[in-house]
């Protein structure tokens, strides 16, 4: 029989598995009594060794049978699990990994397995079995001890869902936005034309449009679990490589954002994660001489606000002074001595964003290169997205990412300045006002104003576009205030147009080169308009 057409399945399904291994697996090792993990372990390895027969994949039923093998001794209180048993497991997992990848590229492996699996099978379990206690406290884990309950296991697929390709959701989402641009044209039409008695049919047809593209939205979105299962091992491997002692807290996992944005933001939150396990936390004895437990905490937090996703990292390290970074920004010749005095501390935090900019005293092979930040920080702008960093010396760092929810088909501001529209994401304006000139003051020979108690610049969107200026001055602008306040000025422009979902598509080479634009639109009546980078703007 021919197995090969089942190959993807089994790959996709194997994935799900090797995933669960690396969390769980972290999972085990902080609270080594809990029961309903080791349940789960046993399940995603015996699952795994039984398609790997069926398909007839040898080396994968190997290793899935010993550390299958290993679990069931920890399930029966035979062995515990002990920092060097966490190893060996997680060495298998790995193992199985790049066993499914080359499965899925077709190649015959030519790793050697015999040694691994070897290992598994003769891993002797400590002499004697010692109560499991947890690094953090200290405190005895009973047999008993249960699943908090933030945590759940995942069930198996029913009938009700099915796979799809990742590419041709990609086509629905296309089609979709190709839709709501013609219906712009379409009412655009009518306009022109004055048909009255069609506006009842195209009102019709933008609530099927609206349904269509809420549904499509829904078959790509992914809960954050799909990328979040790699952390706890990413921090618990590079806290044991430097020695310290980290527990890893992940919250609301479950919420969902769009595959694509999930996708972009998993490497800027490894950048930060790493950042905080090199940089952000001390050593044992750093933390006890500062009156801290010797084991720190880095929390990773997803909250849904509406349209918004929030994604915080949070640590009780060390956290960054602001003087010691304004005096690494005049050496480095990134600001003055003058700017440096003016500056706040939130924008001295925003320093460590700048391209090359790092106060570690060694570089390691984790981080101190001055790379990184940089690249979390383009990466949450070309998402639309906005950045804050907040910290306390002594104390610790937060890092909060507000992303939308999808970035596909957006609601948007379009303004003018000059002869040239442009498009703002409505998710990144915080409101719009009118400003007489009278309003507006200078600081150091740059334009601002005052909203509430907070003195905002004020740049013009003609200068931004590198366009010629107004000639003599307005009796009233009209500004869009982006939602950075405090990182990114308000824009004056000319004239606010109108506001209205648009499809926004990325720019190849050599559009993809252009300062200060994330991607394009098509209006109703066939113009393109360039979406708004406020962030490359600034």
């Amino acid at each position: 029989m021919d197995m090969s057409r089942y190959r993807d399945l089994f790959v996709s399904e194997s994935r799900n598995h090797i995933s669960a291994f690396g969390e769980l697996i972290v999972r085990l090792e902080d609270a080594p009594g809990e029961n309903a993990v080791i349940d789960e372990l046993f399940r995603h390895a015996h699952s795994l060794k039984g398609m790997a027969a069926t398909m007839g994949f040898e080396q994968v039923v190997a290793i899935a049978h010993q550390m299958e093998e290993l679990l069931g001794k920890v399930r029966s209180n035979e062995c515990i699990m002990v920092p060097t048993l966490a190893d060996l497991l997680l060495e298998g997992s790995d193992t199985l990994a790049r066993l499914t990848s080359e499965i899925e590229a077709g190649e015959r492996s030519g790793e050697d397995t015999a040694e691994l699996v070897a290992r598994l099978a003769s891993f002797t379990p400590p002499a004697e079995r010692h109560s499991a206690y947890s690094r953090r406290s200290g405190t005895e884990i009973t047999s008993e001890a249960s699943v908090p309950a933030g945590h759940q296991f995942r069930q198996s697929d029913s009938f009700k869902s099915i796979r799809i390709k990742t590419e041709t959701l990609d086509h629905l989402v296309n089609i979709t936005g190709e839709l709501i641009t013609n219906r712009y044209r379409l009412a655009e039409a009518i306009r022109l034309a004055d048909t009255a008695e069609s506006q009842e049919s195209l009102h019709h047809l933008s609530t099927l449009l609206r349904n269509l593209r809420d549904e499509v939205f829904k078959a790509r979105m992914l809960p954050f679990a799909f990328i979040a299962e790699r952390f706890p091992r990413l921090v618990r491997d590079l806290a044991r490589k430097q020695g310290k002692e980290i527990h890893f807290q992940l919250f609301g996992k479950e919420i969902e954002l769009d595959r694509g944005i999930l996708e972009d933001i998993a490497e800027p939150i490894v950048h930060i994660l790493r950042n905080a396990i090199d940089h952000g936390m001390e050593a044992a004895d750093e933390r006890v001489m500062a009156g801290k437990t010797c084991g720190g905490t880095i929390t990773l937090t997803v909250r849904r606000d509406k349209d918004h996703v929030e994604i915080s990292i949070d640590d009780d390290g060390c956290g960054m002074d602001p003087e010691l970074l304004k005096r690494k920004g005049v050496e480095k010749g990134i600001l003055s001595l003058e700017q440096s005095a003016k500056m706040t501390p939130q924008e001295a935090y925003q320093l460590i964003c700048q391209p090359g900019f790092s106060t570690a005293a060694t570089v390691t092979d984790i981080s101190g290169r001055g790379v990184g930040m940089d690249a979390v920080r383009e990466t949450v702008q070309m998402l639309s997205g906005s950045l804050t960093i907040l910290s306390q010396s002594g104390l610790g760092s937060r890092f909060v990412m507000r992303l939308p929810i999808t970035v596909s088909i957006i609601p948007a501001l379009i303004v003018q300045a000059g002869p040239i529209e442009i498009a703002f994401p409505l998710n990144v304006v915080s409101r719009t006002i009118e400003l007489e000139a009278s309003e507006i003051m200078y600081e150091s020979g740059q334009p601002a104003f005052i909203l509430g108690d907070i003195s905002l610049p004020l740049r013009s969107l003609r200068q931004a576009l590198n366009l010629p200026p107004v000639p003599g001055p307005d009796s009233a602008l009209l500004s869009v205030i982006v939602c950075d306040v405090g990182t990114t000025p308000a824009f004056s422009v000319d004239r606010i147009v109108s506001q209205h979902e648009i499809f926004v598509r990325p720019l190849r080479s050599p559009l993809s080169y252009l300062k200060g634009v994330s991607g394009a639109t098509i209006t109703g009546d066939g113009r393109v308009l360039f979406v708004a980078d406020a962030g490359a703007l600034a």
